[in-house]
């Protein structure tokens, strides 16, 4: 059985493996820093990932998502960074393809200056962290 802590490893060196094949090459793991939390993963200056394996990411509620994306909210605050994904493990889907593990954004990330027209600051979506990356390459980051 694995340990929490190698579960974690293991799911963020695969994380960093899909962002640098996504044309990140600097996306790296963080050190943990406490209740200062700056994310598990620097995909870029401005850009942070959260990363949840094993069981409890696997079968993830939507409250345990919206749960998860509050203490994201924290970790980009700390980190000062602009953009801010939650990371899951899908079942079924291993290691090295992480790419196609689920990525969680807040809409407003995605959509930007529409979102202060709009006051919904609270939109989760889901896509793939291989689909994110290119949205991310896109954008200019």
């Amino acid at each position: 059985m694995s340990r929490p802590r190698d579960i974690g490893t293991r799911v963020e060196t695969a994380i960093v493996k899909a962002c640098q094949a996504g044309g990140f090459p600097y996306a790296d793991r963080q050190p943990l820093r406490g209740n200062r939390d700056q994310g598990d993963v620097i995909v870029t200056p401005g850009v942070i990932i959260e990363a949840k394996g094993g069981k409890a990411a696997e079968t993830a509620s939507d409250n345990q998502i919206t749960k998860w994306m509050e203490e994201l909210d924290q970790a980009a605050e700390h980190a000062n960074a602009e953009i801010a994904l939650l990371v899951t493990k899908r079942p079924g889907i291993g290691h090295n393809n992480a790419h196609r593990w689920w990525a969680h954004a807040r809409l407003c990330d995605v959509i930007g200056s529409k979102c202060e027209e709009t006051g919904d600051h609270a939109t989760i979506i889901r896509w793939y962290l291989g689909d994110a990356l290119a949205w991310l390459k896109r954008e200019g980051w």
